[in-house]
């Protein structure tokens, strides 16, 4: 079974090494073994098991995601290396992908569901950074940096996930100069958003930052799903409070009033966005009616 929260002890999701892809000519790629200690243990945890979680095949080639996703621009043979080296696993909701202050050793793809990264405070009391959804990578950054995981990864939903090693990560990076590129445009893009979020909090008012919270949600549930019908906000009204950086008292003020003007339909285990563009422009300005 995945980590799930509580389980500290136990080790992250194992995966199989590599340490390096050698190319000997243009077409032809050859890895090589892991051999340090530390990679060794990597390897007695590759094999273990988790059997009712673990999907057998979901090729990178045909990836519904790959578009979006960072690995969208590699070759047919890096994918093919990709395919080889990485773990698929389905996680119910609340289940731990890492936790906060582990060893980065593992990034995670999201096919299908929804990831949230939230961090601890001293009382216990957790703040939710990011949501992630299909096509996002998690945990590369501190992978890279070689540094524990800055923050706790959990689905809120049911959630399909490919684990890939820092080692494959490290030797695809090294022969494909695209995913190079591609992975500082996200991380790129990623300080962009955090400074967006610390900009917000300073100066944006609960109402927007709600307003501005739903609309993001709502597109991502979008991409997420096929159908036409409004997608339901995944995050409970906590969750929704730690996110937007208000108490779940305020939040459900302010989303009496966002129903009461006919934004969103509300009940006691759902939001759903109706009316998209008054939200719009309440979380563009502060609208005082």
């Amino acid at each position: 079974m995945p980590l799930g929260r509580g389980e500290a002890g136990r080790p992250a999701i194992p995966h199989s090494p590599v340490t390096e892809i050698r190319s000997d000519s243009p077409s032809r790629l050859t890895l090589t073994p892991a051999k340090s200690s530390a990679l060794s243990l990597a390897s007695g945890l590759a094999k273990l098991r988790h059997p009712s979680m673990r999907i057998n095949e979901l090729p990178c080639a045909i990836c519904g995601q790959r578009a979006n996703g960072v690995f969208c621009g590699l070759a047919e043979q890096h994918l093919a290396i990709l395919d080889r080296q990485k773990a698929v696993y389905e996680y119910g909701r609340g289940e731990a992908l890492f936790h906060e202050g582990h060893q980065a050793t593992t990034a995670y793809c999201v096919h299908s569901g929804r990831v949230k990264l939230f961090k601890v405070g001293r009382k216990d009391e957790e703040t939710v950074i990011r949501v992630l959804g299909p096509g996002d990578i998690i945990g590369y950054r501190a992978m890279l940096a070689e540094e524990p995981y800055a923050a706790t990864a959990e689905t809120i939903e049911p959630s399909t996930v490919c684990a890939i090693s820092k080692e494959t990560i490290l030797a695809l990076l090294q022969s494909s100069p695209e995913l190079a590129i591609e992975m500082l445009a996200r991380l790129s893009r990623e300080l962009r958003t955090s400074e967006d979020q610390m900009i917000s909090l300073l100066q944006e008012s609960v109402r927007q930052r709600t307003a501005r919270v739903l609309l993001w949600l709502f597109e991502q549930g979008k991409e997420n799903q096929a159908e036409v019908a409004p997608a339901p906000i995944p995050l409970r009204r906590k969750e929704l409070a730690q996110m937007i950086g208000t108490t779940p008292e305020t939040l459900s003020r302010t989303l009496r009033q966002f129903a009461n003007r006919g934004l969103i339909e509300l009940t006691r285990t759902s939001i759903q966005v109706l009316n998209l563009s008054p939200l719009k422009r309440l979380a563009n300005s502060e609208d005082q009616t």
